[in-house]
C-alpha cells in the first residue's frame, strides 16, 4: 500500500522531466527477504525453518509440527534477479524533495523518444522472447552506460 501511495504521489505532485525515488540510505533501510518472513512468521506465532532443497521443504511441511513453518532459499539466479534495487547511476545527481523522498532531475535532450521509437518498434515486430528480451537490454545498454541486465533460462514463476 505504502509504495502505492508513494507512486501516485510523485505522479501527482512530481515536476515535469523529474523522477522521484525513495530516500533510503542502504545501510539503514536494506533489509533481506529471509528476515522479514521470518518475522512474519514469528509473529504469527510460527517457527520459521529455512531450507536449501525444495524436498527438504516438502518433507518439513508434512511433518506432524504444525508451528514449524518451512521456507525455502533459492539463490538470485533467474534473470533481471538482484539483491537489491538501485534508483540512481553514478552519473545522475538526485535532491531531497518530499520527506523520504528524492528527485532526480532530467533535461529532455531528445534521446528518449529515438529509444521509445525502437522499443515500440521491436514489441511491434514480435519474435521469440529470448531474441525480444535481448533487443530491449541492448536498447537500454545503448541509452544508459551503467544499464546491466542478467540473463537466465529460469523465471520466478518454475519456482512456484
Amino acid at each position: 500500500v505504502e509504495s502505492g501511495q508513494l507512486c501516485l504521489l510523485a505522479s501527482v505532485l512530481g515536476e515535469s522531466t523529474t523522477i522521484t525515488i525513495p530516500d533510503l540510505d542502504p545501510l539503514c533501510h536494506l533489509v533481506e527477504l529471509q528476515s522479514i518472513a521470518g518475522a512474519l512468521l514469528r509473529r504469527m506465532q510460527l517457527t520459521p525453518v529455512f531450507t536449501r532443497s525444495e524436498a527438504e521443504a516438502r518433507t518439513l511441511a508434512s511433518s506432524s509440527d504444525q508451528r514449524s513453518y518451512p521456507i525455502l532459499l533459492t539463490p538470485l539466479d533467474t534473470g533481471g534477479e538482484k539483491p537489491f534495487e538501485e534508483f540512481i547511476s553514478a552519473d545522475e545527481s538526485d535532491r531531497p524533495w518530499l520527506p523520504g523522498l528524492r528527485a532526480i532531475p532530467h533535461s529532455v535532450s531528445g534521446r528518449v523518444e529515438p529509444m521509445l521509437s525502437r522499443l515500440s518498434e521491436i514489441l511491434s515486430v514480435g519474435g521469440a522472447e529470448p531474441d525480444i528480451a535481448l533487443s530491449i537490454s541492448t536498447v537500454f545498454r545503448n541509452q544508459f552506460d551503467q544499464f546491466h541486465h542478467k540473463s537466465s533460462t529460469k523465471n520466478l514463476d518454475q519456482r512456484l
